[in-house]
């Protein structure tokens, strides 16, 4: 319960209040309510990403097909995801992005 909590927080943290990066490695997370979660590390440098590391991903219900990392740009980076439940399949992502020297996470 306090992992789910801590994971709560930090994804509105990370949503409200962008972090500045300057040279800098941060920690990629989100959790999708009864979903999947996943996570990478990013090292930065100025408006570049320059390393992405520790990839981990897991279905909370079903299991993950397949992901693959994607470097879009100089400045992000996409962790795409095939979940599937049964029969059904999802796709998701986890993407992290630098602009204006400010990390800038998305999921779906």
């Amino acid at each position: 319960m306090k992992k789910f909590i801590l994971s709560i927080v930090t994804f509105v943290l990370l949503f409200a209040f962008p972090a500045s990066v300057n040279g800098a490695t941060f920690n990629v997370t989100h959790t999708s309510a009864l979903s999947w979660n996943a996570s990478y590390h990013v090292t930065t440098s100025g408006n570049t990403i320059k390393k992405v590391s520790h990839i981990k991903t897991h279905a909370l219900i079903g299991r993950i097909k397949h992901q693959s990392l994607i470097r879009d740009s100089s400045s992000k980076v996409t962790l795409k995801m095939t979940r599937s439940v049964g029969v059904i399949t999802y796709y998701s992502y986890l993407s992290a992005k630098i602009r204006n020297h400010k990390l800038y996470v998305t999921a779906s």
